[in-house]
Order: C-alpha cells, then structure tokens, then sequence
C-alpha cells in the first residue's frame, strides 16, 4: 500500500504507563487485566507485577515502532509528540495534510476552531505507582531487549 500514511503520537513513557494502569482500573476495576497492545514476545512479561508489566509494555513497543518508523521513512511515518500536540493542534494537522499531499492526497479542509489545549500532568494513579514505574522503566531502557 504506497500512499499509506502513519501518524504516531508520542508521550512521555512515564505518562503512557500511568495511563495503562488507569485504562485497567477503568475497564476492568482492577490494575491487573492487561490492556491494549501486547508486545511480540511479551512472555516475559507473565507474572511480573502490574506497575513492571506496563513499563515493560511501553518500552516493547516503544521499541517496536521506532524500528517500523524507521524502516518506513518520514514520508510516511509523522511522529508527533503529545505536548506538541496539545499546544499547536492546528499546525499538527498541517503537518497530517503535508504527510497527505506527499503521497498525493489533498483532503478536503474545513475551517474549524483548533484550540491548543493543556496536556494530561497529573494520573490519578501518580502517588500509588508513580516511583515503582520510574524504577521499571529506568531497568527496561537500560536494557538492550527491553527485558528486565
């Protein structure tokens, strides 16, 4: 598929893992159901306690779509980053319409109010998992594999 596009949204680790433990308190009233993408080979993973399986998630597949974004190119691939996002929304869909144009699709554009808007600071899950997390994802990031 040649003209296909791919905008990837970053965030701050830290943020995404807080977020997965509050996505799995909000669907399943617990921390301890997975929730949303499971790494290839996250077998490791089994086991380890929720605040460790989450950190080792976004490290997994942090790594994962670096190698497919780079592999892919900028011409196809728009990494954006969350707080980049939230200040100027309006020049992020310019860049979506730039990464379009590149692959010779104009899409129709309407005039609507774009406001920025504050980013997400604080998870409601900070005091609770907050210190445990930043210990998991220091070990995983200093790992070549992501494995602890």
């Amino acid at each position: 598929m040649p003209r296909s596009c791919f905008v990837w949204i970053r965030r701050d680790p830290r943020a995404t893992a807080l977020s997965l433990l509050e996505m799995r308190r909000s669907l399943f009233g617990s921390v301890e159901a997975w929730a949303s993408l499971r790494p290839r080979g996250a077998d490791w993973l089994q086991g380890e306690p929720p605040w460790r399986q989450v950190a080792g998630q976004v490290v997994a597949l942090e790594r994962t779509l670096r190698a497919a974004a780079d592999a892919l190119g900028p011409e196809t691939v728009l990494e954006l980053g969350y707080e980049e996002l939230c200040a100027d929304p309006r020049s992020a869909l310019e860049r979506v319409c730039s990464l379009l144009a590149g692959k010779g699709f104009e899409p129709a554009r309407r005039e609507l109010p774009v406001t920025s808007f504050e980013p997400r600071r604080r998870d409601p899950l900070e005091e609770e998992f907050g210190a445990l997390v930043d210990e998991a994802l220091e070990e995983f990031l200093a790992s070549p594999t992501g494995a602890g």
